[in-house]
């Protein structure tokens, strides 16, 4: 086959399949004998194709309630995809439900645990004036307690009356 031929062989399927030829390509298949008879064996095998899928056809007919059963299916409502839904929901409010019963079980458990290590060092805490004024000289010892002073104070209303 020729190179001039080459170009012709996807338009010559398109000829043997009913396609109108082009001007160039009636003008070719006229001078060539090998691209005519290429297109003869072409119809020749289209049209066995043809016979075999009409016969094959034929014998693939529905049956007598073809019709009445794809009538049924399209107007009968399928929810399939709802249930589907209806179980996923009802599993994820399972499992909250359980993680928020699990959370209030743990708060319920919770008790306040006092670091006893903790407890006996405040018990031997003194004060940093304690600590300053042990070894001052002149100065009491120890920080006054609550309501007692260093040095004595005279209330000012106390001498007016």
């Amino acid at each position: 086959m020729s190179e001039d031929c080459k170009r012709w062989r996807e338009r010559l399927a398109d000829r043997a399949a009913g396609a109108e030829p082009s001007a160039e390509l009636a003008g070719h298949l006229q001078g060539c004998e090998r691209c005519a008879a290429t297109l003869a064996r072409m119809r020749c095998r289209l049209g066995e194709l043809d016979a075999a899928l009409g016969d094959w056809m034929r014998e693939c007919t529905p049956g007598d309630r073809f019709v009445d059963d794809i009538a049924a299916a399209v107007t009968t409502p399928s929810r399939p995809a709802l249930a589907v839904w209806k179980y996923a929901a009802a599993a994820a409010a399972a499992v909250l439900l359980a993680a928020l019963a699990g959370i209030v079980h743990l708060q319920r458990q919770a008790t306040v645990t006092v670091p006893w290590e903790a407890a006996i060092e405040i018990t031997s805490w003194s004060s940093p004036t304690d600590r300053l004024l042990a070894d001052a000289t002149g100065i009491p010892g120890t920080a006054p307690t609550f309501g007692d002073f260093y040095y004595s104070l005279e209330n000012p209303t106390e001498n007016r009356r």
